[in-house]
């Protein structure tokens, strides 16, 4: 029986928020998340975020930090929710300037592991923009809606290969200079463009130069996805694929209906 983790934790408070009990809670994780947990623990962690209001765990106990007042744990909390990326160096100087006080390094780390500030990797996400949101949204509840099991879409995309890399680290002995490595203004590259779907993968087609709307009609679609399309979806096909200028313009619109290929359009920054 694993403990709760951050991404069922904030599960449980969606479902609190949408009004549900406990054992239903419990019924929803394990139908939806395969996941047991124990009813004293589920209450317990419940309890604890109706007094904090917050999914993290109570700080471990331990010696309290000497020389920090309410007032500067405070700050510290405040400074780190304005800005996630704050570093205990930033937060030194910040406290020098604002309080005359000198703090190492170190003790600032231990205070911001004590008001629950842990470090992570940064995860990126797709930047969406405002108008594009409900666009989106709206495009999954149809899908959801109707039962979609993509079984006649042909998802295509592209994508650049560099065929020289360097790596970011070299290592060299301590009594020689470290050695300087030639790297291309520009880079030997190549394009390489590709479908999948439930009936299999489409051609591979690998490319240089420039990838325009006329080259992506005639030289890609053409020779790749037509014959895919023709053998393997003769009755009915979905073609799947970004907001790409090159796969919206007219000569691509153009094509789509004078060959029958079923361009099944997706809402603006859709992946």
């Amino acid at each position: 029986m694993a403990p709760l983790n951050d991404a069922l934790k904030t599960k449980v408070v969606s479902l609190l928020y949408d009004g549900k009990q406990q054992k239903q809670i419990l019924e929803k994780l394990k139908s939806e998340e395969n996941f047991t947990i124990g009813r004293r623990h589920l209450a317990k962690f419940i309890k604890r975020f109706k007094e904090t209001n917050s999914i993290q765990n109570k700080p471990k106990p331990g010696p309290p930090v000497k020389d920090v007042t309410p007032e500067l744990l405070n700050y510290i909390d405040k400074k780190m929710e304005e800005n996630d990326e704050t570093t205990a160096a930033d937060l030194q100087r910040l406290i020098e300037k604002n309080f005359n006080l000198s703090l190492s390094i170190s003790k600032i780390k231990r205070i911001r592991r004590k008001l629950g500030w842990l470090s992570t990797s940064t995860k990126y996400c797709q930047l969406v923009r405002e108008v594009n949101r409900a666009k989106r949204l709206e495009y999954c509840r149809r899908c959801l809606e109707n039962a979609e099991n993509f079984e006649d879409v042909v998802f295509t995309d592209e994508c650049t290969v560099a065929l020289k890399n360097s790596a970011h680290l070299s290592f060299h002995r301590r009594w020689e200079p470290a050695k300087l490595k030639g790297r291309p203004k520009h880079p030997l590259k190549v394009h390489v463009w590709a479908g999948i779907s439930k009936s299999g993968a489409t051609d591979i087609a690998i490319f240089s130069g420039i990838l325009d709307a006329t080259f992506f009609v005639h030289e890609i679609l053409e020779k790749h996805l037509e014959p895919f399309v023709q053998e393997f979806y003769p009755d009915h096909h979905r073609f799947f694929q970004d907001n790409d200028p090159k796969h919206t313009s007219r000569v691509g619109k153009n094509y789509y209906e004078s060959s029958s290929i079923n361009w099944w359009e997706s809402p603006p920054e859709s992946p």
